[in-house]
This record gives structure tokens, sequence and C-alpha cells, in this order.
């Protein structure tokens, strides 16, 4: 689950958050979701665990972080299904706008994927990471040369960020440093046996990789990770897995997304939130994204069963309602939305690109 919410949210914002949603408790409402029908998290705290996909030749290994006391309520010592729905759509998008291999096998929409691919996209930083997941996921996608040719000299940056606990930092410190290590080209050749990109020193990709406590809503630690990404011009992809149950720090974390995400038509925030999150949170956090000129398109909003990822049915339009989620309590304890935020055309007129 993300992690890096402002622990100085007082007592007061949760309520005034509480009233005017209509009074639902959206997280512990919804925790019966958690364990009547499927987990939503896995990993045993500070234990390495691992990461598989047809497109990884091996499993990524990476560690949970330790139970530590006093970060308890930031819910990291878990690997969430959200995480890994996340990590598993950023391979499945490699190559998917060329229309190939990916494209064709996924099933993920094709729209949400061709946004998602990794070719648009030459800054990523993600939010409330907890393990890092799709962080790493990212590194090895970058690192293993999978993106188009003409742009394998792009220098690219990765930058994790969470919380600023020592036991959370300490642990994503540790996952991408294992991944900075592995071997290079871990994943499959494509059908023609060419693996694209040349050059660079990452394995034909030249890339960065930072992991950066940060707090939502703190100015001087967003400048901070700002300055990471290349050029400092922002980040054009934002990853943000589980961040949305605690509804009184929606406001500091869309603070964040607003200052990080990069100022252009292609850049996107990728949303992946399971039900414990609780629906009327789920909506709440798109109508406050609006609100910032943040929005999602119909082709951009989807739930998604997580048992039946591999099938195309899996996948149903969200209309950003909670009409339109899942209904049963069975089919919510397995199902996670996925959204693409990027910004407005008002936003964008307004801002040169």
């Amino acid at each position: 689950m993300g992690t890096s919410r402002r622990r100085s949210a007082s007592a007061e914002a949760a309520n005034a958050d509480s009233d005017s949603d209509g009074g639902l408790e959206h997280f512990s409402g919804a925790l019966s979701l958690l364990f009547a029908h499927h987990s939503a998290s896995s990993g045993a705290a500070g234990a390495l665990t691992s990461f598989e996909h047809a497109r990884l030749a091996t499993p990524l290994r990476f560690r949970v972080p330790e139970h530590a006391a006093g970060d308890t309520g930031l819910y990291a010592h878990y690997q969430w299904d959200a995480g890994r729905v996340l990590a598993a759509l950023l391979l499945d998008a490699t190559g998917a706008n060329e229309g190939g291999e990916a494209s064709s096998s996924a099933a993920a929409p094709s729209s949400l994927l061709a946004r998602l691919s990794l070719e648009h996209h030459d800054a990523v930083v993600e939010l409330g990471a907890g393990t890092g997941l799709p962080s790493l996921v990212s590194a090895r996608i970058i690192r293993d040369g999978l993106l188009a040719e003409s742009r394998s000299k792009t220098r690219r940056a990765v930058v994790v960020t969470d919380y600023p606990s020592p036991h959370l930092l300490r642990a994503l410190e540790e996952n991408m440093q294992r991944e900075r290590e592995a071997p290079v080209a871990n994943m499959p050749l494509p059908k023609d046996g060419a693996r694209k990109g040349s050059g660079g020193d990452a394995g034909g990709q030249a890339l960065d990789t930072h992991v950066r406590g940060l707090e939502w809503g703190v100015e001087e630690q967003e400048r901070i990770v700002y300055s990471l990404s290349p050029d400092a011009r922002g980040f054009s992809l934002v990853l943000v897995a589980d961040c949305l149950w605690q509804t009184a720090a929606q406001t500091a974390l869309l603070h964040t997304m607003s200052v990080l995400l990069r100022r252009s038509s292609e850049a996107r925030i990728a949303v992946v939130a399971g039900f414990h999150t609780g629906a009327w949170a789920l909506v709440r956090f798109l109508q406050r994204a609006a609100e910032l000129h943040l929005v999602a398109h119909d082709e951009e909003r989807w739930s998604m069963d997580v048992l039946r990822a591999d099938s195309a049915d899996a996948w149903r339009p969200w209309h950003g309602d909670v009409d339109s989620l899942p209904a049963t309590q069975e089919e919510q304890s397995r199902s996670c939305i996925v959204v693409l935020l990027g910004w407005s055309d008002a936003a964008l007129s307004s801002t040169p690109i």
C-alpha cells in the first residue's frame, strides 16, 4: 500500500473529510473486503519476496519493509495487489505503442497500455512506494534495453519515494541497489531475436535511479525530488499504488502530484487502488483531482479483476462514480481500479509545455 501520508494530518481534517463525504467510513468500513474472499496483501514484514511476469526471464526479488514501531499506520509491511497490478501493466505496456507483441497479447485495454508505455516517459517517480515494486520494474525495463532504438540514448530517471522513515527508506534502497546490481538483459528477447537499444550505461539505456524520503505536501521535499527529473522539467510518469485510503491525506497527495507532474500532454499519473480503500474514497479522489485540472478520459478509467488479470473480460470501464464499480463484496475483494490522470486542456493552454 502507498504509505507516504502526512502524519500531521489532524483529527479535525479527518472529521471534516468524513462529514463532506456523507459520514461514510471509507477505510475501516471496507476492511471486511480485505479478508472476505481474497487477501489484497502478501509477503511477510522484513522478508524477501518475488514478482513474476511472462516478460521476466527470472523473478524480480525484493524485500518487504520491516514492521517497525511507529510506522504501523503506514501499512508498508505488506506487498499490496495494487503494486503488483501496476508493475504488471508497465511490463505489458512495453512495446504496446508499436502494435507488436505486447499490444496483441496483453489483456489490459490497448489505449491504457499505449499511454503507460515507458517509450513515452523519460522520468518516472513513485509516491508512497512501500516495497517500490513498480519502480523496480520500471528500472528493469529501461536497464534491459527494451525501448525503441530511436529513444535509446535518452537519459532516463526512476525515483522511488516514501515517507521519510528510516525503515522504509532502508528497504527501498536495498531493493533498488539489488536491481542496480542485477545482470542486464533478464527479459526474454523479442521474437525476432534482436534486443532494442544500444550504447548507454544500462543495457542500452542511460539510467539514473534514486531513493528519497518524501512527505506529501512538504514543498522543500517536493523541490528536492523535482530536481532529480532530467533537466529539472518534472516527471512524465507518476506511479501511485494504494495511496488513496486515507482521505484526509488526499489533498496533500494531490499537491505533490501537481508539483511533480510535467506540464505535457503525454505526462500521466498512473493510479491503482484496491477496494479496501473504500469505493467513495476512490470517487472523492477523482473529484479533488479535477479541481486541480488533473483529469482522466473515459478510456483511462477502468476496474479490473485481479484474479483474472490475463482475461480481457476482467476489465470494465469505470465512469468515475460508485454505480459503475463492482457491486458485490466478492467482486470488490478481488478488484482494483486503474486510472491515468493527465493535465486538462485548460491547464496545458495556460502553461508553456
